[in-house]
């Protein structure tokens, strides 16, 4: 991005820059009024009604329940009490939350407060890091940006562990940026150990940022540069060790000693952040880790990541450069992202003229982080296969950096001779007019919203227009000062109201708990006017509709849980179940040891119908929730339209990989509870459990001769 640093004599590399200033340092009062203000925002946008939220996504909290009850299951992340199988997330994050249930009690705050502060603390950090190579009123502008960014808001408020990803990453940018600054290489090792605990929140993700790290460090380091590569070969060995450790403490411990490692088809930590949560999530569904490595996972074995493709263009679009532009990912992160490429363009040709060297250090590495941290990100969500749109917090705090970066300069110069005083206008119709692109497919909002928009980026653009070419002479002065305040006010308004309007939507109706997303859902849209590959949502009235709000997944029924208290007996797992969205609503509630069969969704090979048939006979389990396999076929049908057959795409096809072999033998063998005796009259709980069909197997007459051969698993894989 820019030419290396020129540097100064080898007598004065050890010594830091005299200028160099500590984020913070000599505020004036506007300044921490600023800073104050945009907190304030952030604050409330991730505060304001966030018990309305409930636990958040059920799978992690029903973890973080059992986390709770004994270290073991906290140290592998535990998703029962029990040990039977592990989340498919790394620890760190889930930790945080388990610190807040067990200060704050298990609950919407105790769960959720952690990613809401990590939120805050980020706006903070964006103000801070950019305060510091581009001024204060640059840092504001980033902060403001930061805090309005619909995804960010959404994902801080839900127990999704991104926010505390984002956090460990801008931590990982201070510590580098400020070893910069201060030309001592001990602190790109701090960098890199905070990309390795990132990397123990969500894995693979967090490395999206170590090009744009490295590079910073390549081009802007105060050392020679044998010396910048020995910092970033010792940065790559802190990167390995932390990042590993805990994992290596897994792989490390007999698989009878912990839990099996929840979305992996082959009990390995290493498996699950190469495949399901790597490879997985960037190459096509026909090239998943089964298919480049055949020898890891073998046909007659379920992949856990095939599941992945159900969702698939439904909530990303098709692949390509345009994708984050598009309506379903557009409205969460996009709506800056013409201002940041040109301020990074901008400031990158600015760099080429500056003669302070202090300051172009500076504003170099940052410009490098920022705007690699940008092109990395970019770059994956325009190819990537699978992934979430909650995933684009991460691009977050490089749209805002460089959309902050973008509108100060792009304001200074309007306030000089040249041509580039006319960047300022067009680039508010273009923001304005991307903004309106993005309504197009939410009629309810284009019909007031737009025009506001619209309205308000012609009235300051075209003032600012009029403004400069009032200009009265070559000094740079224009006309009145109010009109100018006016103009920019207005101009700011128009940039801000869409992603401010997306982020308030969070506090008129709860966020989705199981895909957040920001702004109105797509399911209100009325046919012909959803982007292509938008869900249609689930049929009115049945037991999916309102799937992920909050409440809908995570209460158990009160019949059923009365029915297991009453009925519960020596067994280790008083109710085991088909997947981890059937058991969570019951660990939530009471923090029992619920074994889910096939982990996330079902299809984890944990154990084997021949185990499983001894686990019942030993008395280790008695109970079972499972699928009714007919009534999942025929919803699957219907939620994809097919006149027969599963249905292959979005939630249909989700509903399909919930039936597995254990759901069919526990079917075939033991007896029907009928439902009067532990299901309510009216659905409260749970929708899946609409869905289910508890089993009795105390009485089942279950010999090894009588143990269904369809879909056994490899032994080796037994429990």
């Amino acid at each position: 991005m820019t030419a290396p640093i020129v540097e100064a004599p080898p007598a004065s590399r050890a010594q830091p820059e005299q200028a160099a200033e500590t984020p913070g340092h000599g505020a004036s009062r506007w300044q921490r009024s600023g800073l104050a203000a945009s907190l304030l925002l952030s604050a409330g946008l991730q505060l304001i009604r966030l018990d309305r939220q409930g636990v958040g996504n059920p799978y992690y909290a029903a973890a973080v329940r059992s986390m709770l009850e004994n270290f073991h299951a906290f140290f592998f992340a535990s998703f029962d009490a029990a040990g039977w199988v592990s989340v498919d997330k790394p620890p760190l994050g889930l930790w945080a939350q388990a610190l807040g249930a067990r200060l704050l009690g298990f609950g919407p705050w105790g769960l959720l407060l952690p990613q809401a502060l990590a939120t805050i603390v980020s706006v903070a950090l964006v103000a801070l890091l950019v305060r510091h190579a581009f001024g204060p009123a640059t840092g504001l502008l980033a902060a403001f940006a930061l805090a309005l960014t619909p995804v960010a808001v959404a994902v801080g408020r839900t127990n999704e562990v991104d926010a505390m990803l984002t956090l460990f990453v801008l931590l990982g940018a201070w510590a580098l940026l400020y070893g910069i600054d201060r030309g001592q290489g001990r602190w790109v090792l701090l960098a890199a150990e905070c990309l390795g605990l990132a990397f123990n929140v969500k894995m693979l993700e967090a490395y999206l940022v170590v090009p744009a790290f490295a590079l910073a460090w390549l081009c802007c380091a105060r050392a020679s540069w044998r010396g910048r590569l020995v910092h970033l070969a010792g940065a790559a060995v802190v990167l390995f060790v932390v990042s590993f450790a805990w994992a290596a403490g897994g792989e490390l411990t007999p698989p009878d000693r912990r839990p099996y490692v929840g979305s992996s088809s082959h009990n390995s930590v290493f498996e699950l952040i190469v495949g399901y949560n790597g490879l997985d999530r960037l190459l096509p569904p026909g090239w998943t880790l089964g298919g480049l490595l055949p020898h890891a996972a073998g046909a007659d074995r379920p992949n856990p990541a095939l599941a992945l493709a159900a969702f698939g263009a439904i909530e990303t679009g098709a692949r390509g450069p345009q994708r984050l532009f598009n309506p379903l990912l557009g409205g969460q992160t996009s709506w800056l992202l013409p201002l940041a490429l040109l301020g990074l363009a901008l400031a990158a040709a600015d760099l080429r003229k500056m003669s302070d060297t202090i300051r172009r250090r500076r504003q170099a590495a940052a410009l490098c982080l920022w705007g690699g941290w940008l092109a990395t990100g970019f770059a994956f969500f325009s190819v990537a296969s699978e992934f979430h749109r909650y995933y684009l917090v991460v691009l977050a705090p490089p749209i805002a950096a460089l959309s902050g970066i973008g509108l100060a300069l792009l304001w200074q110069d309007y306030r000089r001779p040249g041509w580039r005083g006319w960047l300022l206008p067009g680039a508010i119709v273009v923001t304005a007019a991307l903004a309106v692109w993005l309504l197009l497919p939410f009629p309810n909002f284009l019909r007031w919203l737009g025009p506001a928009i619209g309205l308000l980026a012609l009235v300051g653009a075209g003032s600012l227009a009029i403004d400069r070419a009032r200009r009265r002479d070559a000094n740079g002065r224009f006309g009145a000062a109010w009109l100018l305040g006016a103009a920019t006010t207005v101009s700011l308004a128009a940039i801000l109201l869409g992603p401010a309007v997306w982020s308030a939507h969070a506090l008129v109706q709860p966020v989705n708990n199981i895909l957040p997303a920001a702004g109105p859902d797509f399911g209100i849209l009325p046919p012909g006017r959803r982007p292509p590959g938008a869900p249609s949502g689930p049929p009115p009235g049945s037991a999916m509709d309102g799937f992920g709000q909050p409440g809908s997944m995570d209460r158990a029924d009160p019949a059923l849980l009365a029915f297991l208290a009453a009925h519960r007996g020596s067994e280790r797992f008083p109710l085991a179940t088909a997947n981890a969205l059937t058991a969570a609503p019951v660990i939530i509630a009471t923090g029992w040891p619920v074994a889910a069969l096939g982990g996330f969704i079902g299809q984890d090979p944990i154990v084997s119908n021949d185990r499983l048939a001894e686990l019942v006979r030993d008395g280790q389990m008695r109970y079972f929730l499972m699928p009714d396999v007919a009534q999942l076929e025929d919803l699957a049908r219907r939620l994809n339209g097919e006149a027969s057959g599963a249905g292959r795409e979005g939630l249909g096809s989700f509903l399909t990989f919930l039936i597995s072999d254990n759901a069919r033998w526990v079917a075939a063998h033991c007896a029907p509870v009928p439902p009067a005796e532990w299901r309510s009259p009216e659905q409260t709980g749970n929708p899946l459990a609409a869905l289910s069909v508890l089993y009795d197997c105390g009485s089942a007459n279950i010999s090894n001769d009588a143990v269904a051969s369809r879909g056994a698993k490899d032994p080796a894989l037994s429990r």
